[in-house]
Protein backbone atom coordinates (compact mmCIF):
# COMPACT_ATOMS: atom_id res chain seq x y z
CA UNK A 1 0.00 0.00 0.00
CA UNK A 2 1.07 3.56 -0.61
CA UNK A 3 1.01 5.02 2.90
CA UNK A 4 1.22 8.72 3.51
CA UNK A 5 1.71 10.70 6.71
CA UNK A 6 -1.69 9.73 8.10
CA UNK A 7 -1.43 6.08 7.12
CA UNK A 8 1.83 5.39 8.87
CA UNK A 9 0.54 6.67 12.21
CA UNK A 10 -2.07 3.92 12.34
CA UNK A 11 0.14 0.96 11.54
CA UNK A 12 0.72 -1.54 14.30
CA UNK A 13 4.40 -2.17 13.74
CA UNK A 14 4.42 -4.98 16.29
CA UNK A 15 2.40 -6.95 13.76
CA UNK A 16 4.59 -6.02 10.82
CA UNK A 17 8.07 -5.54 12.23
CA UNK A 18 9.77 -8.03 9.93
CA UNK A 19 8.56 -6.24 6.80
CA UNK A 20 9.73 -2.88 8.12
CA UNK A 21 12.62 -3.24 10.52
CA UNK A 22 16.22 -3.73 9.55
CA UNK A 23 18.66 -5.23 12.05
CA UNK A 24 21.18 -2.61 13.19
CA UNK A 25 23.81 -3.21 15.85
CA UNK A 26 24.04 -0.12 18.11
CA UNK A 27 27.42 1.54 18.49
CA UNK A 28 29.15 1.59 21.85
CA UNK A 29 27.74 4.56 23.74
CA UNK A 30 25.79 7.24 21.92
CA UNK A 31 26.39 7.53 18.23
CA UNK A 32 24.93 7.55 14.78
CA UNK A 33 24.56 5.04 11.98
CA UNK A 34 23.34 5.66 8.47
CA UNK A 35 21.25 2.88 7.00
CA UNK A 36 20.08 2.48 3.44
CA UNK A 37 16.50 1.14 3.39
CA UNK A 38 15.24 -0.44 0.21
CA UNK A 39 11.65 -0.54 -0.98
CA UNK A 40 9.29 -2.31 1.43
CA UNK A 41 5.56 -2.72 1.90
CA UNK A 42 5.52 0.58 3.76
CA UNK A 43 7.99 2.84 1.99
CA UNK A 44 9.37 3.20 -1.47
CA UNK A 45 13.16 3.62 -1.36
CA UNK A 46 14.17 6.00 1.40
CA UNK A 47 17.19 6.69 3.55
CA UNK A 48 17.01 6.84 7.33
CA UNK A 49 19.31 8.29 9.93
CA UNK A 50 19.18 6.16 13.06
CA UNK A 51 20.42 7.72 16.27
CA UNK A 52 20.99 5.22 19.08
CA UNK A 53 20.60 6.57 22.60
CA UNK A 54 21.27 3.99 25.28
CA UNK A 55 18.37 3.92 27.74
CA UNK A 56 17.42 1.66 30.64
CA UNK A 57 15.52 -1.37 29.41
CA UNK A 58 12.15 -0.38 30.88
CA UNK A 59 12.38 3.34 30.28
CA UNK A 60 10.09 4.82 27.68
CA UNK A 61 10.55 8.14 26.02
CA UNK A 62 7.61 10.19 24.84
CA UNK A 63 8.15 13.00 22.41
CA UNK A 64 4.53 13.64 21.46
CA UNK A 65 4.38 16.88 23.49
CA UNK A 66 7.94 17.97 22.82
CA UNK A 67 7.93 17.22 19.09
CA UNK A 68 4.64 18.14 17.39
CA UNK A 69 6.26 17.29 14.07
CA UNK A 70 6.56 13.63 15.08
CA UNK A 71 3.40 11.91 13.80
CA UNK A 72 3.41 8.79 15.97
CA UNK A 73 5.03 6.79 18.72
CA UNK A 74 5.52 3.08 18.14
CA UNK A 75 6.42 0.38 20.63
CA UNK A 76 8.11 -2.24 18.52
CA UNK A 77 9.77 -5.54 19.33
CA UNK A 78 13.39 -6.38 18.67
CA UNK A 79 15.53 -9.36 19.43
CA UNK A 80 18.66 -7.39 20.33
CA UNK A 81 19.67 -4.57 22.66
CA UNK A 82 17.36 -1.88 23.95
CA UNK A 83 17.82 1.37 22.07
CA UNK A 84 15.87 4.54 21.35
CA UNK A 85 15.69 5.09 17.62
CA UNK A 86 14.93 8.26 15.74
CA UNK A 87 14.18 7.86 12.05
CA UNK A 88 14.31 10.84 9.72
CA UNK A 89 12.68 10.46 6.33
CA UNK A 90 12.23 12.94 3.56
CA UNK A 91 8.61 13.79 4.42
CA UNK A 92 8.37 12.99 8.14
CA UNK A 93 10.13 11.54 11.13
CA UNK A 94 9.11 9.39 14.03
CA UNK A 95 10.60 7.79 17.12
CA UNK A 96 10.56 4.23 18.33
CA UNK A 97 11.67 2.53 21.52
CA UNK A 98 13.15 -0.92 21.08
CA UNK A 99 12.45 -3.36 23.87
CA UNK A 100 14.60 -6.38 24.45
CA UNK A 101 12.69 -9.59 23.77
CA UNK A 102 15.09 -12.38 24.68
CA UNK A 103 14.69 -15.81 23.17
CA UNK A 104 14.30 -18.25 26.06
CA UNK A 105 15.74 -21.75 26.36
CA UNK A 106 13.50 -24.74 27.07
CA UNK A 107 15.03 -28.05 28.15
CA UNK A 108 12.96 -31.19 27.48
CA UNK A 109 13.10 -33.68 30.34
CA UNK A 110 13.02 -36.66 28.01
CA UNK A 111 14.80 -39.04 30.35
CA UNK A 112 13.53 -42.44 31.50
CA UNK A 113 13.29 -41.87 35.26
CA UNK A 114 12.78 -39.14 37.84
CA UNK A 115 16.08 -40.19 39.40
CA UNK A 116 17.83 -39.34 36.14
CA UNK A 117 16.02 -36.01 35.86
CA UNK A 118 16.45 -34.69 39.40
CA UNK A 119 20.19 -33.94 39.12
CA UNK A 120 19.45 -31.89 35.99
CA UNK A 121 16.73 -29.96 37.81
CA UNK A 122 19.13 -29.06 40.61
CA UNK A 123 22.13 -28.34 38.40
CA UNK A 124 20.31 -26.10 35.92
CA UNK A 125 18.14 -24.20 38.40
CA UNK A 126 18.65 -20.47 37.93
CA UNK A 127 20.19 -20.95 34.47
CA UNK A 128 17.54 -22.61 32.31
CA UNK A 129 14.14 -20.89 32.77
CA UNK A 130 11.92 -23.59 31.23
CA UNK A 131 11.51 -27.33 31.53
CA UNK A 132 9.42 -29.34 29.08
CA UNK A 133 7.50 -32.35 30.36
CA UNK A 134 6.45 -34.55 27.46
CA UNK A 135 4.40 -37.68 26.98
CA UNK A 136 7.16 -40.00 28.16
CA UNK A 137 7.46 -38.65 31.70
CA UNK A 138 3.88 -37.48 32.05
CA UNK A 139 2.61 -40.95 31.21
CA UNK A 140 5.04 -42.57 33.64
CA UNK A 141 4.82 -40.18 36.58
CA UNK A 142 1.71 -38.06 36.09
CA UNK A 143 0.70 -34.75 37.60
CA UNK A 144 2.88 -35.12 40.69
CA UNK A 145 5.96 -34.95 38.48
CA UNK A 146 4.72 -31.71 36.90
CA UNK A 147 4.33 -30.21 40.37
CA UNK A 148 7.80 -31.36 41.39
CA UNK A 149 9.39 -29.71 38.37
CA UNK A 150 7.52 -26.47 39.08
CA UNK A 151 8.59 -26.61 42.75
CA UNK A 152 12.21 -26.28 41.58
CA UNK A 153 11.33 -22.82 40.24
CA UNK A 154 10.98 -23.68 36.56
CA UNK A 155 8.28 -22.57 34.18
CA UNK A 156 6.68 -25.75 32.85
CA UNK A 157 5.91 -26.49 29.22
CA UNK A 158 3.54 -29.48 29.20
CA UNK A 159 3.91 -30.99 25.75
CA UNK A 160 1.05 -33.48 25.32
CA UNK A 161 0.02 -32.54 21.76
CA UNK A 162 -3.70 -33.09 22.41
CA UNK A 163 -5.58 -34.31 19.35
CA UNK A 164 -9.14 -35.63 19.58
CA UNK A 165 -12.73 -34.56 19.01
CA UNK A 166 -13.40 -30.96 20.14
CA UNK A 167 -15.28 -31.81 23.33
CA UNK A 168 -12.63 -34.27 24.53
CA UNK A 169 -9.78 -31.83 23.95
CA UNK A 170 -11.68 -29.00 25.64
CA UNK A 171 -12.42 -31.15 28.70
CA UNK A 172 -8.78 -32.26 28.84
CA UNK A 173 -7.62 -28.63 28.83
CA UNK A 174 -10.02 -27.97 31.71
CA UNK A 175 -8.63 -30.99 33.59
CA UNK A 176 -5.03 -29.85 33.16
CA UNK A 177 -5.71 -26.19 33.99
CA UNK A 178 -5.15 -26.53 37.78
CA UNK A 179 -1.58 -27.77 37.23
CA UNK A 180 1.35 -25.31 37.62
CA UNK A 181 1.99 -25.17 33.87
CA UNK A 182 2.71 -22.20 31.63
CA UNK A 183 2.41 -23.78 28.17
CA UNK A 184 0.31 -26.64 26.82
CA UNK A 185 0.30 -28.07 23.29
CA UNK A 186 -2.51 -29.22 21.02
CA UNK A 187 -2.30 -30.42 17.41
CA UNK A 188 -3.60 -27.82 14.96
CA UNK A 189 -4.25 -30.64 12.52
CA UNK A 190 -7.27 -31.44 14.69
CA UNK A 191 -9.07 -28.69 12.80
CA UNK A 192 -10.69 -25.33 13.47
CA UNK A 193 -13.50 -26.67 15.66
CA UNK A 194 -11.12 -28.59 17.92
CA UNK A 195 -8.71 -25.66 18.24
CA UNK A 196 -11.54 -23.22 18.91
CA UNK A 197 -13.00 -25.47 21.63
CA UNK A 198 -9.58 -25.83 23.28
CA UNK A 199 -9.02 -22.07 23.23
CA UNK A 200 -12.44 -21.43 24.75
CA UNK A 201 -11.70 -23.89 27.57
CA UNK A 202 -8.31 -22.30 28.18
CA UNK A 203 -9.73 -18.77 28.35
CA UNK A 204 -12.43 -19.90 30.75
CA UNK A 205 -10.22 -21.90 33.12
CA UNK A 206 -6.66 -20.52 32.79
CA UNK A 207 -6.42 -17.16 31.01
CA UNK A 208 -2.70 -17.01 31.78
CA UNK A 209 -1.94 -20.38 30.17
CA UNK A 210 -0.38 -20.18 26.72
CA UNK A 211 -1.97 -22.76 24.45
CA UNK A 212 0.41 -23.73 21.64
CA UNK A 213 -0.62 -25.20 18.32
CA UNK A 214 1.75 -27.85 16.97
CA UNK A 215 1.96 -27.41 13.20
CA UNK A 216 4.20 -29.95 11.42
CA UNK A 217 6.50 -32.03 13.60
CA UNK A 218 10.17 -31.17 13.11
CA UNK A 219 10.89 -34.85 12.46
CA UNK A 220 8.75 -34.73 9.31
CA UNK A 221 10.26 -33.83 5.95
CA UNK A 222 8.52 -33.37 2.60
CA UNK A 223 8.57 -37.08 1.79
CA UNK A 224 6.98 -37.98 5.13
CA UNK A 225 4.36 -35.29 4.66
CA UNK A 226 3.48 -36.57 1.19
CA UNK A 227 3.16 -40.04 2.67
CA UNK A 228 0.30 -38.95 4.93
CA UNK A 229 -1.60 -37.35 2.05
CA UNK A 230 -0.39 -33.75 2.10
CA UNK A 231 1.01 -32.79 -1.32
CA UNK A 232 2.51 -29.50 -0.14
CA UNK A 233 5.88 -28.73 1.40
CA UNK A 234 6.26 -28.55 5.19
CA UNK A 235 6.57 -24.76 4.96
CA UNK A 236 3.25 -24.39 3.15
CA UNK A 237 1.48 -26.76 5.53
CA UNK A 238 2.93 -25.00 8.58
CA UNK A 239 1.69 -21.63 7.33
CA UNK A 240 -1.74 -23.05 6.52
CA UNK A 241 -2.17 -24.60 9.97
CA UNK A 242 -0.84 -21.52 11.76
CA UNK A 243 -3.25 -19.19 9.96
CA UNK A 244 -6.16 -21.47 10.79
CA UNK A 245 -5.03 -21.84 14.41
CA UNK A 246 -4.62 -18.12 14.90
CA UNK A 247 -8.08 -17.49 13.44
CA UNK A 248 -9.42 -20.04 15.94
CA UNK A 249 -7.80 -18.21 18.86
CA UNK A 250 -4.27 -19.56 19.30
CA UNK A 251 -1.57 -17.08 20.33
CA UNK A 252 1.36 -19.48 20.10
CA UNK A 253 2.69 -22.19 17.80
CA UNK A 254 5.33 -24.89 17.66
CA UNK A 255 7.18 -25.05 14.37
CA UNK A 256 10.59 -25.66 12.88
CA UNK A 257 12.90 -22.63 13.06
CA UNK A 258 13.06 -22.80 9.26
CA UNK A 259 9.42 -21.67 9.14
CA UNK A 260 9.66 -18.89 11.74
CA UNK A 261 10.48 -16.10 9.32
CA UNK A 262 7.47 -16.83 7.12
CA UNK A 263 5.15 -17.02 10.14
CA UNK A 264 6.49 -13.70 11.43
CA UNK A 265 5.38 -12.17 8.13
CA UNK A 266 1.88 -13.63 8.39
CA UNK A 267 0.93 -13.66 12.07
CA UNK A 268 0.44 -10.86 14.63
CA UNK A 269 3.63 -9.84 16.41
CA UNK A 270 2.33 -10.94 19.82
CA UNK A 271 2.21 -14.59 18.72
CA UNK A 272 4.79 -16.78 20.48
CA UNK A 273 6.82 -19.17 18.33
CA UNK A 274 8.40 -22.16 20.04
CA UNK A 275 10.96 -24.01 17.95
CA UNK A 276 12.34 -27.50 18.45
CA UNK A 277 14.87 -28.61 15.87
CA UNK A 278 17.53 -26.30 17.28
CA UNK A 279 21.06 -27.67 17.43
CA UNK A 280 24.37 -25.95 18.27
CA UNK A 281 26.98 -26.09 15.53
CA UNK A 282 28.54 -29.53 15.45
CA UNK A 283 25.77 -31.25 17.42
CA UNK A 284 24.13 -34.42 16.12
CA UNK A 285 20.75 -33.71 14.49
CA UNK A 286 19.26 -36.92 15.93
CA UNK A 287 15.70 -37.39 14.69
CA UNK A 288 15.25 -33.74 13.74
CA UNK A 289 14.85 -33.21 9.99
CA UNK A 290 14.57 -29.39 9.88
CA UNK A 291 17.16 -27.73 12.11
CA UNK A 292 18.87 -24.40 12.80
CA UNK A 293 21.45 -23.09 15.28
CA UNK A 294 20.26 -21.24 18.44
CA UNK A 295 21.48 -17.83 17.26
CA UNK A 296 19.92 -18.23 13.83
CA UNK A 297 16.60 -19.31 15.37
CA UNK A 298 16.64 -16.25 17.63
CA UNK A 299 17.41 -13.94 14.73
CA UNK A 300 14.59 -15.50 12.72
CA UNK A 301 12.12 -14.61 15.47
CA UNK A 302 11.78 -17.64 17.76
CA UNK A 303 10.56 -16.60 21.21
CA UNK A 304 11.59 -19.96 22.69
CA UNK A 305 13.94 -22.69 21.51
CA UNK A 306 13.84 -26.31 22.63
CA UNK A 307 17.23 -27.98 23.00
CA UNK A 308 17.50 -31.42 24.61
CA UNK A 309 20.24 -33.95 23.93
CA UNK A 310 23.03 -31.41 23.27
CA UNK A 311 22.51 -30.45 26.92
CA UNK A 312 21.33 -33.61 28.67
CA UNK A 313 23.97 -35.81 27.00
CA UNK A 314 26.81 -33.32 27.37
CA UNK A 315 29.66 -34.13 29.80
CA UNK A 316 28.78 -30.89 31.60
CA UNK A 317 25.07 -30.04 31.07
CA UNK A 318 25.38 -26.72 32.89
CA UNK A 319 28.25 -25.56 30.69
CA UNK A 320 26.36 -26.69 27.57
CA UNK A 321 23.24 -24.75 28.63
CA UNK A 322 25.29 -21.66 29.48
CA UNK A 323 26.96 -21.78 26.06
CA UNK A 324 23.58 -21.85 24.30
CA UNK A 325 22.27 -18.98 26.42
CA UNK A 326 25.40 -16.98 25.65
CA UNK A 327 24.90 -17.66 21.94
CA UNK A 328 21.31 -16.42 22.18
CA UNK A 329 22.54 -13.20 23.80
CA UNK A 330 24.65 -12.44 20.73
CA UNK A 331 21.82 -13.01 18.25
Amino acid sequence: RNLGHEGISHINLRDHRNQFMKSVIPPVGDGEKKVQFGGTKFFNAFQGLIIHQNLPKRETKSTADQRPDVPAQFLVSAFQLSAFLHFSFSAFSFSAFHTTVPTELILPLDVPTREAARPLLKQLSGTVPWMKVGLQMFTAFGTDWVREVADHGYKVFLDLKLHDIPNTVAKTVESLAPLPINMLTIHTSGGHSMVSAACAAQRETRPDLLLLGVTVLTSINAEELHGVGCPDSPAIQVARLARMGNNAGLLGFVCSPLEVGALRDELPGKVQLVTPGVRPIGADHGDQARVMTPADAARAGSTHIVVGRPITQAPDPLAAAQAIIAELATA
